[in-house]
């Protein structure tokens, strides 16, 4: 596989070499990557090394993007942007995304290609991989940009995969509940069952309390403030804090002053502030 960035780096090397100001080089760097990327190369079978990609029909493209990941080469700009703008390339990404393209040695290649698949695939604005996003924030990988770009893509579905979100949370691990409430609580449409979630979770997860009240004051409903004011009592200092500025994002007030000396978390604000 062709190395772009160290084809590029050595471009720079050479301006080094042959007396060019290093300040002006690093002021001037954006512009001097526009202008080597089309500019014919002799590394780029003569075609300057954007022409290089956007040459390669959709397949080419993917097979490439594997090969790069496989090589434990950075997959190069020109290469993903040929990719999000080819109208072909849904398809292949999608299987890329699904692990039916490439043969890849590690689990952290197949991942990371995934990774970079689904990054494209939201870039298009693809509704393709809906079940398998579900299934990735179900089931999370250990690759947190993969995990992360499936959050995204269902988020940009919007109101399209509220049904499916529903009812991935039957069932779903706390961590996975975080991530579909997360979602859930910032569609612009109001839902009673979303409400009960949220407050069922808010309930029974006590060590999520202020991740929770966040994501009530986010969706928005006024009911919650007796519930939110109710854990007031109970609660130490970063929890108070946050069921505060839920209650308060919902019109409610909290005149309660609370003294939370000997609160670890108190104690450690207190010594910052010093």
């Amino acid at each position: 596989m062709i190395d772009i960035d160290s084809l590029f780096k050595n471009a720079l090397l050479k301006k080094l070499r042959d007396g060019e100001n290093p300040k002006k080089i690093e002021e001037d760097m954006p512009d001097l990557l526009l202008e080597w990327l089309d500019t014919p190369n002799a590394a780029t079978n003569g075609v300057s090394p954007n022409e290089y990609f956007y040459s390669m029909d959709s397949a080419q493209l993917a097979d490439a993007l594997c090969g790069y990941v496989l090589s434990g080469i950075t997959p190069p700009d020109p290469l993903l942007n040929a990719l999000e703008d080819s109208p072909d390339s849904e398809q292949p990404l999608y299987e890329i995304l699904c692990g039916k393209r490439g043969a890849f040695e590690r689990v952290e290649q197949l991942l990371e290609t995934r990774r970079a698949a689904a990054e494209l695939l939201n870039q298009k604005g693809s509704t393709l991989p809906v079940a398998e996003y579900l299934e990735i924030v179900k089931h999370p990988t250990e690759n947190p940009g993969l995990n992360e770009a499936a959050a995204m893509g269902l988020q940009a579905m919007g109101e399209d995969v509220r049904e499916q979100l529903l009812s991935a949370l039957s069932g779903a691990s706390d961590e996975a509940a975080d991530c579909l409430l997360d979602l859930l609580s910032g569609l612009p449409k109001k839902d009673g069952r979303i409400y009960d979630y949220l407050l069922r979770h808010f309930r029974g997860r006590y060590e999520r309390r202020a991740y929770l009240a966040s994501l009530l004051a986010r969706y928005g409903d006024a009911d919650a403030i007796p519930v939110l004011e109710g854990a007031l009592s109970s609660a130490g200092y970063a929890d108070y804090i946050a069921l505060v500025e839920a209650i308060e994002s919902l019109g409610g007030v909290v005149s309660e002053q609370r003294d939370f000396t000997g609160d670890p978390d108190y104690e450690k604000l207190k010594l910052k502030k010093r």
